[in-house]
């Protein structure tokens, strides 16, 4: 019942878009259909009107709990020889380190997120560069060819970050 919009319609393109944040949703629909309706569409948990607020604080505590332990048990990411190091930031091929840019290593974690997955490059300047960067889908192809001359082994012939054409990229490994 948002104005211009439906709840249910800006959880649908969250989850399209691939973000992962926790989402609670507080309604006064509160029947089985719409609880199930909301949960098949992606939402974490649903929380119908009348509630009472420590119960609210209870969910989203426990909504953080859980966000904290994924964290946790997905800091570390290796892939052949490659290893991402999420919450260091760090980044090594064989052993040693790769000196990446903060938008490098925040471009590469987003595809390693999710291998095989293509972006869109549009996506990824929102997800990297945020929705107010004033940059084009260039900047993208850019940091793209900065990574693969830092990772791979012929950046002409990537074998880990690949373009799928007309689309994007894709981490493949």
């Amino acid at each position: 019942m948002l104005p211009g919009f439906s709840g249910l319609e800006i959880l649908s393109e969250l989850r399209e878009k691939g973000r992962d944040v926790p989402i609670l949703i507080l309604s006064a629909r509160g029947t089985t259909d719409n609880k199930i309706e909301g949960l098949d569409l992606g939402a974490d948990d649903y929380l119908s009107k009348p509630f009472a607020l420590s119960e609210l604080f209870a969910r989203v505590e426990a909504l953080l709990r859980r966000r904290r332990a994924e964290k946790r048990k997905n800091s570390r990411r290796v892939y052949g020889d490659l290893m991402i190091d999420l919450p260091g930031r760090r980044v090594t091929l064989r052993g040693d380190e790769v000196v990446l840019s903060a938008k490098e290593f925040d471009l590469l974690a987003l595809l390693a997120g999710s291998p095989g997955k293509a972006f869109r490059r549009a996506d990824i300047l929102d997800r990297v560069w945020g929705f107010g960067f004033d940059g084009t889908t260039r900047t993208v192809d850019n940091f793209i060819l900065s990574l693969r001359q830092k990772i791979e082994a012929d950046p002409s012939s990537p074998i880990i970050i690949k373009t799928v054409r007309q689309v994007g990229y894709k981490f493949d490994l």
